[in-house]
């Protein structure tokens, strides 16, 4: 068995939380909390894009290969890729291939650290500055109200900030940013069109197109638009890392109106709830 002296780890580009490293037995690909383990006789091949990496698993037989079984990331160095890719292919190689190396591929889920998260930390800053005032700030029988009105509010409003720019960020502008940054260009089809929301819902289309490497898809749009549309032929983009999962049309105006007013929210309700507990803390020490 070849082992490698060191783990080679492969990072995404920035902005994306994916990165594969070889400890010389398996390929570990991490997304978020999402760990993929690959062992090296489940390898047929990887191969180095201008996008990404893609971790080719054995088909039928050693020889085979199971396209449908792919794992893609990107990659932030191609040197670093090739890098990676080599060892790779030297350690499948003396350990000799295995058929139906899909079978042979474990995920799990890692449990989450609640004090890494955001959240976590937005609750943090605003504890500590409520701490600050409490100690510190002058209080007498007519700031004492407005002082701890002041805290409330921060305290409260800081978890709001978050949750709306989770959900701005996870349902808005994710997919499309990230198709921007790596997607490919192709021609596709709209099949139809789902709505999603209430009074001021968007529509998404069901696209149908082919890849560069011939895999077709039908995926639901991660671009909406105001009104409902036609079908037929048009151009789109696809992530070639996920292209059974992300795929969307041009940016619309609806689209980039409603993130642009969810960012707005979430920026107002982060200067509020910030402001405030900033403010008074400056009064005191500068009073």
């Amino acid at each position: 068995m070849t082992t490698a002296s060191a783990p080679l780890t492969v990072v995404a580009p920035a902005g994306i939380r994916e990165r594969a490293t070889f400890h010389g037995e398996a390929v570990e690909i991490v997304r978020g909390r999402h760990v993929t383990r690959i062992p090296v006789t489940a390898i047929h091949d990887v191969e180095v894009h201008a996008y990404g990496l893609v971790v080719q698993l054995t088909g039928r037989s050693d020889d085979d290969v199971d396209h449908a079984a792919a794992q893609r990331m990107g990659h932030s160095s191609v040197a670093a890729a090739r890098t990676f890719a080599t060892a790779v292919r030297a350690a499948a190689e003396a350990a000799g291939r295995r058929p139906n190396g899909l079978s042979q591929v474990t995920s799990t889920t890692r449990a989450g650290n609640p004090f890494g998260s955001w959240w976590f930390r937005i609750l943090f800053v605003e504890a500590l500055l409520g701490l600050v005032l409490l100690v510190t700030y002058p209080y007498d029988e007519n700031t004492a109200s407005a002082a701890g009105m002041t805290i409330l509010l921060s305290a409260l409003l800081g978890p709001c900030a978050w949750l709306v720019c989770r959900f701005a960020w996870d349902h808005m502008l994710r997919d499309p940013w990230i198709l921007l940054r790596r997607g490919v260009m192709v021609n596709g089809e709209v099949l139809q069109h789902r709505r999603k929301g209430g009074d001021n819902a968007l529509y998404y289309p069901m696209l149908r197109f082919t890849t560069e490497e011939g895999e077709q898809h039908e995926v639901l749009s991660c671009v909406g638009r105001a009104g409902q549309g036609g079908s037929g032929r048009i151009a789109l983009r696809y992530d070639p890392q996920d292209p059974g999962t992300r795929a969307g049309r041009t940016l619309t105006f609806s689209h980039f109106f409603w993130s642009l007013v969810l960012s707005g929210l979430a920026l107002g309700l982060v200067v509020a709830s910030a402001g405030p507990p900033i403010a008074l803390l400056v009064l005191t020490f500068g009073g």
